[in-house]
């Protein structure tokens, strides 16, 4: 297919619907990777400016957000350049509150991280399939966190999702999953064992 940017045309290959789908993902979020190398060719910003409203509307609270791909990372940095990695800035930091912006990818910012005293504020700023990762970025700064932490304040999740697009699938399909896992988890609990006789 196809993109039109400024006036020139990129052609994209995709082979596969696996493929396909992973271009529109990216075309979502701003950008595509196109040519041998692989190169991120930024198609637009629609995303960066709604976190901008995002971020304007937290009034200085810190802002943890959540990417998938290392282009999102590269848009990211560029357009919130006070923006850290967990590398970069540290957990400390980041819970002390002397990093604005923490960007962090879902499968490394899972199991054993702490980041509930850096903010209240997560933002999803692009779609991943993966449910377990979905979950484990929200218990980060999650409502139970904050609560064990003895911090008494709301959790806001925003997802940045494109209407009408493949965007919107991947969320349904993230929902539908969770909506099975927690039927199943409840059918669980409710289930006792009968003891021998």
């Amino acid at each position: 297919f196809e993109i039109s940017q400024d006036g020139t045309s990129i052609e994209v290959e995709a082979f596969g619907a696996a493929s396909r789908i992973n271009k529109l993902l990216q075309i979502c979020n701003g950008f595509i990777y196109h040519g041998d190398e692989g190169a991120a060719v930024q198609i637009h910003e629609a995303k960066l400016d709604a976190l901008d409203d995002i971020i304007e509307e937290a009034a200085g609270m810190p802002v943890l957000v959540s990417y998938q791909f290392k282009a999102d990372l590269a848009m990211l940095r560029k357009r919130f350049p006070q923006g850290k990695t967990l590398d970069e800035a540290g957990e400390d930091a980041w819970n002390a509150g002397r990093v604005p912006m923490l960007f962090v990818h879902p499968a490394s910012a899972g199991h054993g991280l702490n980041l509930q005293w850096g903010s209240n504020i997560l933002v999803d700023y692009s779609s991943g399939w993966d449910l377990e990762y979905d979950q484990q970025v929200i218990e980060r700064i999650g409502p139970l966190r904050q609560m064990q932490s003895g911090l008494n304040r709301a959790v806001y999740r925003y997802r940045l999702v494109a209407t009408n697009t493949v965007d919107e699938m991947v969320a349904e399909r993230r929902s539908t999953k969770a909506s099975v896992q927690s039927i199943l988890l409840s059918a669980m609990k409710r289930y006792k064992p009968r003891g021998r006789s």
